[in-house]
């Protein structure tokens, strides 16, 4: 449901600008940004660059697009493209602890703390 709300001329400029850089409307640069904001005040120990990785991959993997997350073992595991593309910057050592991880998550999927709001389906590590 749409409604009417005041929102500030600088607001609005900011937000014009910022709509243009990104090829969003005007509105949807509000939401974008409205929806950033709901997440960071309920969780706010992620940064914004964890919250837009997060809703990136979120995004990604609703819609279907996945990969199988390879490591030594044999087990059914996907990735969004966004955690593929970021894997593949990591040196071997890292890695390494990253599969270590993923085993113990693979055992206890409740391993690490829920977060809340639009990112509840997410748990951190």
């Amino acid at each position: 449901m749409a409604i009417a709300i005041k929102i500030s001329d600088d607001l609005i400029t900011d937000a014009r600008i910022h709509s243009r850089v990104n090829k969003r409307s005007l509105t949807a640069q509000i939401e974008f940004w409205a929806k950033i904001g709901k997440c960071s005040e309920e969780n706010p120990d992620l940064t914004y660059e964890q919250i837009r990785e997060i809703l990136l991959g979120l995004e990604e993997l609703n819609n279907g697009q996945k990969y199988e997350y390879k490591f030594g073992w044999s087990m059914n595991i996907f990735q969004s493209p966004t955690f593929f593309r970021y894997i593949k910057k990591v040196d071997f050592k890292f890695k390494t602890e990253i599969d270590k991880q993923i085993l113990l998550i693979s055992k206890d999927p409740n391993l690490g703390e829920q977060k809340k709001g639009d990112l509840n389906e997410v748990r951190i590590h």
